[in-house]
């Protein structure tokens, strides 16, 4: 499970919660704005 935000701080928390409850979880880093950065697609 990959979690996404903006920047990457949010999900890595939620990311986090996931992991101690008990799922395998882990977050994107840089989030949306490194994702739009880097010219990937958003749609």
């Amino acid at each position: 499970m990959i979690a996404v935000c903006r920047s990457g701080n949010r999900s890595a928390a939620v990311a986090d919660a996931l992991n101690g409850a008990g799922y395998n979880a882990d977050t994107m880093a840089g989030g949306m704005t490194a994702w739009t950065r880097a010219g990937l697609p958003t749609t």
